[in-house]
């Protein structure tokens, strides 16, 4: 299960992530949707531990194209951005699994073991239908315990997924993968069949039937009676006024506000954040504005016509907020500043024009 464990395929080596790629490596790798993943750790993040969850397999998943994960790279030299990932994420673990604050008492506590099993189990189960990872995935050097991958295909899990517009890390190679479903699957090396008349070959083995409903159905049983019970610790704990004082949600953001609608504040617990400024004309005074995500990407449009001062963070992740020489550019303009601050506990951040290139 080690050796084989989903890569992590981020947006940028041209994934649909949301995050780091963690739902969209294990829905290649086992052939299920990332839909249905997102889902378990947004439910988890509710009810349990799904944050810290998420940090696990973020640690121990390596990207695409890179032959470690970031949690390996801590001991292992020659990949100092991984190492770089490695110690951000392991303090935001312990920062968010309350290790720091509360110690092995909310760490191990009921709602995080149930989480933490729940994952395991749906690893375990995820394994057992696909044991074998498709072909050009990995690149830590797997193989079928089968020799002879080249000519046996159905060693692979069907169909193999395309995987012809994921980029690899830079610095990285990209291991072998066929580029295209309808792509050849011609072997220059194999052995001629009319030129090796007196070659035994070995006959084939016959495939082995497996059932996979049976694994299914018990895991959604078994995860959903996890759920359920930790569902049930952890609102028993909870005090009903935290849903009432909680302004930020899970879930994609998308918004567009014109100067009637501008908030002081846009925030998003889990998930991309998207918020559009260039619709605002000039201000009537001086306006502060704070766009955040806890975990997820956050994407900031600027506008054109309003002085603006701009200022980003990010905890985990990179931050793309090189607009160019703003004071120039405010030196051109009438009006109040719209000062605007920008933030995401993990994810990227990008700011940018309306008409940028």
């Amino acid at each position: 299960m080690w050796l084989t464990r989903p890569v992590r395929i981020p947006s940028k080596q041209g994934g649909n992530a949301k995050v780091a790629g963690v739902c969209e490596g294990i829905g290649v790798r086992y052939q299920v949707d990332p839909v249905l993943i997102r889902l378990f750790f947004v439910v988890t993040g509710v009810f349990g531990a799904g944050v810290v969850a998420y940090l696990v397999a973020w640690m121990v998943m390596p990207r695409y194209s890179v032959p470690l994960s970031p949690i390996e790279a801590l001991w292992t030299p020659g990949h100092p951005q991984e190492r770089t990932h490695g110690w951000w994420l392991l303090i935001a673990f312990l920062v968010f699994s309350g290790a720091i604050g509360s110690g092995a008492a909310k760490l191990f506590g009921p709602a995080a073991v149930l989480t933490y099993l729940a994952l395991f189990g749906m690893w375990w189960i995820l394994h057992k239908r696909h044991p074998v990872p498709p072909r050009g995935l990995l690149t830590n050097g797997y193989v079928p315990l089968k020799e002879d991958t080249m000519n046996h295909d159905d060693l692979y899990p069907q169909p193999q997924p395309d995987l012809s517009t994921i980029k690899p890390v830079d610095g990285y190679r990209a291991p072998f993968a066929q580029q295209a479903p309808e792509s050849p699957m011609w072997d220059p090396l194999a052995q001629s069949h009319y030129d090796a008349w007196n070659m035994e070959l070995a006959p084939a083995e016959p495939e082995k039937k497996r059932r996979v409903w049976p694994w299914v159905v018990g895991g959604l049983v078994g995860t959903g009676a996890v759920m359920v019970v930790g569902a049930g610790i952890v609102i028993s704990q909870l005090d009903p006024v935290y849903f009432e004082e909680d302004t930020t949600g899970i879930g994609d953001v998308y918004l567009a506000p014109t100067n009637a609608e501008l908030k002081d504040s846009y925030a998003s617990g889990v998930g991309e954040i998207n918020v559009d400024l260039s619709n605002l004309t000039t201000l009537d005074s001086v306006q502060n504005v704070q766009i955040s995500s806890g975990i997820g990407e956050v994407k900031v449009t600027l506008p054109e016509d309003v002085p603006i001062s701009l200022i980003c963070s990010s905890g985990i992740g990179s931050s793309n907020c090189d607009v160019g020489d703003l004071e120039a550019r405010n030196a051109e303009l009438d009006g109040p500043m719209l000062n605007i601050f920008v933030s995401s506990g993990i994810g990227d951040v990008d700011v940018e024009f309306a008409n940028a290139d």
